[in-house]
């Protein structure tokens, strides 16, 4: 391995083996002297003086779905609505877990976070792994609601009225997806 300092605290980190990269990739989340570090692969024209961090890899948990859609093909499926897949937890392939199912993807930090999917009319909740912090009112990432710079608050104490803003911010956070994959049975 050898580590190369850049600009605004980047780094290029060559590796020799690829199941190594594989390991740092999907390992995380890393931290070092109390901070996250975001581990991403190389990408053409890539400047450090000028770059800001909008991608970030991170562990997925999904549940509340049936154990017919535990198998390798239906989770990266899954994985890649979420971002783009990078890993399938092993277990999943054996069905270890009946609780939940684990894919690693790497996220758009830029675009509001994916909070649930509905496979085959099953609502399947999505769950971030050690994000650092979520803002609840744009489903985000990098600040909290308080500082929301996206959000429009409501000034109206009615209570219908505040179950209508729940609903349209979690459909703004929700993606529906009917017949996602073909069920595929390990």
């Amino acid at each position: 391995m050898q580590l190369v300092d850049l600009d605004n605290g980047f780094f290029i980190v060559h590796f020799v083996l690829e199941e190594d990269l594989l390991y740092v990739l999907t390992g995380g989340p890393w931290v070092v002297a109390w901070q996250y570090v975001d581990i991403q692969k190389w990408r053409p024209n890539f400047c450090a003086g000028e770059d800001h961090i909008s991608r970030l890899i991170v562990w997925v948990r999904l549940s509340g779905m049936g154990v017919e859609f535990f198998n390798s093909e239906t989770i990266k499926c899954i994985g890649d609505l979420i971002g783009s897949t990078y890993k399938v937890d092993v277990h999943i392939v054996g069905q270890m877990r009946g609780k939940f199912a684990s894919v690693c993807v790497e996220i758009d930090l830029n675009k509001p976070l994916i909070l649930y999917l509905v496979v085959e009319g099953t609502r399947v909740r999505v769950e971030y792994e050690n994000l650092p912090m979520i803002c609840f009112s744009c489903c985000r990432v990098g600040h909290n609601k308080e500082y929301c710079p996206f959000a429009n608050p409501v000034h109206n104490d009615n209570e219908t009225d505040m179950d209508m803003t729940r609903d349209i911010q979690e459909e703004m956070c929700s993606h529906q997806v009917e017949k996602l994959c073909k069920m595929t049975f390990d």
